[in-house]
């Protein structure tokens, strides 16, 4: 399943897809449970977990486009805290996160994948 999170012209697109059973729909609540992840950032990832699953496009390369200020209003945030939460759930490995131009690509994982450390 996957969505996009845009906002006016200057402002990036999000898609996102999950790697783990959608059958569940369940948020994984090992997420709640990782202490390097803060609240606002796993309300962050519900909302983009609940905006992938309610998604059902026609077609599978489909993409639904929503604009990054309403995850931002729906969280109660600013839409940098938005990014930087993104960038939270990427750093911990609850979400994999992939520029591509305009556009910021977003795989949810059902648990945290490991991060390769540069040395």
């Amino acid at each position: 399943m996957k969505f996009n999170a845009s906002e006016a012209p200057q402002e990036k697109y999000i898609a996102v897809y999950k790697d783990f059973d959608v059958g569940t729909a369940k948020v994984p609540f090992e997420l709640g449970r990782d202490t390097r992840v803060s609240g606002n950032a796993v309300k962050l990832f519900v909302i983009y977990f609940e905006e992938a699953l309610n998604w059902r496009g026609t077609a599978p390369k489909e993409v639904k486009r929503i604009l990054q200020a309403e995850i931002a209003k729906r969280l109660g945030r600013s839409v940098v805290t938005v990014s930087r939460l993104t960038r939270e759930l990427h750093n911990t490995g609850w979400a994999t996160v992939k520029p591509t131009g305009r556009s910021n690509m977003i795989t949810l994982h059902g648990k945290p994948k490991k991060r390769r450390s540069v040395h």
